[in-house]
């Protein structure tokens, strides 16, 4: 089965870490991210890979070549990066996946241990894998109904987000999604319509699934531990390092 990782981005949050490379090199306890994330899709019964780059997208030729263990690994390039977000990113790895193959999609950032899942996922359908309930991390906030994504928000306010999941089952995206065979012919379908509005293109490609959700049925899957972190600034990372110290 493939995967696709988006990479491409910078991380200015990180400020000076990631100046001579991508976030997604950045080490969590000497293991880069992307590593990491390789190393557990492999574990899965990975073995295509599609790393959608832009930012200093040398360094991950450099860093991992065409093969990883077996897997082999191919390279998108977004040529304009810092123009677009991921969404953008995601519709150009799109060219690389049959209409309807089904595929893993990982953001760059997600540092996790591969103990986060029973692979038995993977023979799935499409699913959203989120961390525990919670009214206090922001991000990519999903409400689940029956077992399925009923709504989709980015959140970046604390009050806000305390406000939002008040007396509702709402998870915390972990940034991993299993595509399954419908949502892939979806996706090939929609999302070139959906990314002739320039302004989309700046979005989240969550924003896009938010869109449609009245047309899909994409299942909450909950992960079977809290090994799992999204690092987006400094103090993400520190909190990695000390989550994963004995990992």
């Amino acid at each position: 089965m493939k995967a696709i990782i988006l990479v491409a981005g910078r991380g200015k949050r990180l400020a000076e870490l990631t100046v001579d490379r991508p976030k997604p090199l950045i080490e969590v306890n000497s293991s880069p991210i992307i590593i990491k994330t390789l190393d557990n899709l492999i574990e899965y019964g990975i073995d295509d890979v599609i790393l959608v780059t832009g930012y200093l997208k040398e360094c991950f030729t450099k860093k991992i070549g065409t093969s990883y263990k077996g897997a082999s690994i191919k390279y998108v390039e977004n040529p304009i990066w810092d123009q677009t977000n991921n969404v953008y990113s995601l519709l150009l790895a799109m060219a690389e996946v049959e209409e309807n193959e089904p595929f893993v999609l990982v953001e760059g950032d997600e540092f996790f241990d591969s103990t986060i899942i029973n692979k038995n996922i993977f023979h799935d359908d499409a699913s959203y894998w989120v961390g525990k309930r919670s009214s206090d991390i922001c991000g990519c906030i999903l409400f689940e109904n029956n077992g399925l994504i009923s709504d989709l928000e980015i959140i970046r306010d604390p009050i806000l987000l305390k406000e939002k999941c008040k007396g509702r089952d709402s998870f915390k995206s972990c940034g991993i999604i299993k595509v399954g065979a419908e949502l892939s012919e979806f996706i090939h379908r929609q999302m070139p319509i959906y990314c002739q509005n320039k302004t989309n293109v700046n979005n989240y490609f969550d924003l896009f699934i938010q869109e449609n959700l009245s047309k899909l049925k994409i299942k909450v899957y909950p992960i079977l531990n809290d090994l799992w972190y999204e690092i987006d600034d400094k103090a993400d990372l520190q909190v990695a390092e000390k989550k994963f110290f004995n990992i």
